[in-house]
């Protein structure tokens, strides 16, 4: 039973804080799609890096 109380009470406390999600102007969002298809654009300018596979590991066994 506290417990249906005291959820009553965060829920009323939360709604009376009267939160909004934030809002991103309509620049901010153009600048931003904007900017993800310039990086999307770009080619890597490195090749990856060799597996672990390609190289030949000596682990010593035993002291």
């Amino acid at each position: 039973m506290v417990q249906v109380g005291f959820g009553a009470v965060m829920l009323e406390t939360i709604q009376g804080l009267d939160l909004r999600w934030p809002v991103v102007s309509p620049a901010a969002r153009e600048a931003n799609a904007r900017a993800r298809r310039v990086l999307d654009d770009e080619r890597p300018t490195s090749e990856p890096a060799p597996s672990a596979d390609a190289h030949d590991y000596k682990v010593p066994l035993g002291g």
